[in-house]
């Protein structure tokens, strides 16, 4: 084999690498919607008709089982488990992440994490708190974000409950039953009150409606993530389809390259 080729099939060879590391570790990521304005600005939204396009890093939250290889978009399965370096760590309450969505993993999501393994999350009052505290971090309370209860977050103990039905409909996950908590009650220990009418159906359980307001609190479970969308009017988010999988973790969103008046780190 004479040096031309070599040289070449070195060359290709240190492409190929580039490539495949570059694939595994950076990836683009345009913002198709509004449900992170204002801290990212979607491309259908306020008549701007350019979104904000940003970097991704792929691997800030490990190796998901599965490489991507370049070119031909195709990904190659690792053995079972993750795979973690020392940087990496998994998201943290107020970062940033893109996932797949949990009842369709074609689409790719991007919000703020709001809870992690274990964590306790409720909203009251527009405002977020975990394991009762209220997170006090920039950006995830700054003066923008106002979450409103909604879906499973919602004041009404039967529209929680139609809630939890349709995710467990759609994800065939019934985590969301013994994670949901209704003023510090277990939803599934809330039992109908005999000869009373005033109850929910949720699937083949009778729930009793125990007043008009109720504050619903989520528990995190193992392996899973709480994630909100900073527009939160304007938000499909945990609240309407459940919790977010480790599995279906693919980065931490880093900056803003485009548009030029838009540069600059997410926050």
């Amino acid at each position: 084999m004479n040096k031309t080729v070599k040289s070449f099939l070195a060359t290709a060879g240190l492409i190929l690498l580039a490539l495949l590391l570059k694939s595994n570790t950076i990836e683009l990521f345009k913002i198709p919607t509004g449900s992170m304005e204002p801290t990212l600005y979607g491309a259908k939204e306020m008549g701007r008709g350019f979104g904000d396009h940003i970097f991704v890093l792929r691997c800030a939250y490990g190796f998901n089982c599965k490489i991507k290889v370049p070119i031909v978009d195709w990904t190659l399965p690792l053995p079972e488990g993750y795979w973690m370096l020392p940087f990496m760590h998994l998201p943290k309450v107020g970062d940033v992440v893109v996932f797949e969505k949990p009842d369709n993993r074609n689409i790719d999501y991007i919000k703020r994490c709001a809870g992690t393994p274990g964590d306790r999350v409720r909203i009251k009052d527009g405002r977020l708190y975990v394991n009762d505290v209220m997170i006090t971090n920039r950006p995830a309370t700054a003066s923008y974000v106002r979450y409103t209860c909604d879906g499973i977050f919602s004041r009404q103990l039967q529209t929680i409950a139609n809630w939890m039905l349709k995710i467990e409909q759609s994800t065939g996950n019934k985590e969301i039953y013994e994670a949901m908590y209704i003023d510090g009650v277990p939803f599934l220990s809330i039992k109908p009150v005999e000869g009373e009418r005033n109850y929910v159906m949720v699937g083949n359980r009778k729930v009793h409606v125990l007043k008009d307001e109720v504050t619903p609190e989520v528990r995190v479970p193992e392996n899973c993530f709480f994630m909100l969308g900073d527009n939160s009017a304007h938000s499909s988010d945990s609240r309407f389809w459940g919790f977010a999988g480790r599995d279906t973790l693919k980065g931490r969103a880093l900056c803003i390259y485009l548009p030029f008046k838009r540069i600059g780190a997410v926050r």
